[in-house]
């Protein structure tokens, strides 16, 4: 699993940061879009990625810095005649302004688009990727995503299958049906494979004040996405417009028991975010910062 940041900063675009969007790409999946920020689709393009193999966006709340960029990355797919579906999911609201975005800006889509609202209970399948979701502590609804790749199998044994005699056409019939029969016998596919491989796991929360359930939903995942706003001088004031402080970000980190913590949705008040990270870091020494355009193997 990779994971592209395309905005990484808050409220607002500044000459370091755009407003939140991230790219998740999946093992066998096309892309994932989180979030999307006005420019979004421009800042696609200067990551090298093609929005055409975008399938499916997931808006984490409906404040303008987190899907403005809808119409525009909308109508840029138009422009360069997709027709694959695409379907945009996100907090009640969302079906109300897809609504909007298809009957303004003299468009026709020429493709379908669906604007689902989560529930609570949103647990769907992607492909290869499942999606869930856990509230965030936010003004208004606010969904975090956890993002998990499905567990695949080990690697086939060489020494194993070279003993068994399997060849050629036998490994397709093996993944095929889980089984093959061999000398009279029936051999299954966990007996020629190595140990099985666990996806990978990341958790995006948008934008929240700190919170014991993003904790708990976020427990052993890989890697953990979390609102950075501020640093902790002016923490109290965040808590209350529901955003965290940096050190806020790197205690559900370390309560979460997660790999690696990335912090994002910066204020555009923060040119060097040096002091940022190093609170962080005091407390998850597995801290990050993202950057626009950075890349991350999960």
């Amino acid at each position: 699993m990779e994971v592209v940041f395309l905005g990484t900063g808050g409220s607002y675009p500044s000459k370091k940061r755009n407003v939140p969007a991230i790219v998740v790409k999946g093992y066998g999946s096309g892309l994932m879009l989180l979030d999307c920020g006005e420019g979004t689709q421009r800042q696609i393009m200067n990551a090298g990625l093609s929005f055409m193999k975008i399938n499916n966006i997931f808006i984490t709340h409906l404040h303008g810095d987190h899907y403005l960029g809808l119409q525009g990355l909308l109508q840029t797919m138009a422009l360069n005649n997709r027709t694959n579906e695409l379907s945009i999911y996100g907090p009640e609201g969302i079906e109300y302004i897809g609504n909007f975005i298809m009957k303004t800006g003299s468009w026709n889509p020429g493709y379908k688009v669906s604007f689902n609202t989560i529930k609570k209970d949103f647990n769907n399948d992607f492909g290869n990727l499942i999606v869930s979701v856990e509230h965030g502590t936010h003004l208004i609804t606010d969904f975090a995503y956890k993002i998990k790749e499905m567990d695949r199998r080990g690697s086939f044994n060489k020494k194993i299958t070279e003993q068994l005699n399997i060849k050629g056409k036998d490994f397709s019939v093996l993944e095929r049906n889980g089984f093959i029969v061999k000398n009279n016998r029936k051999i299954y596919l966990n007996e020629v494979t190595g140990e099985i491989k666990k996806g990978k796991s990341i958790v995006y929360t948008g934008d929240t004040a700190p919170s014991d359930k993003i904790a708990e939903f976020s427990k052993n995942v890989n890697l953990l996405i979390h609102d950075s706003t501020v640093t902790s001088d002016l923490e109290g004031k965040a808590n209350q417009y529901g955003h965290s402080s940096s050190a806020q970000a790197a205690m559900i980190a370390k309560a979460g028991n997660v790999d690696k913590l990335v912090l994002t949705h910066i204020s555009p008040r923060y040119e060097d975010t040096e002091h940022m990270l190093q609170e962080a870091k005091n407390i998850f020494p597995e801290s990050y910062i993202a950057e626009d355009f950075w890349r991350l193997k999960v």
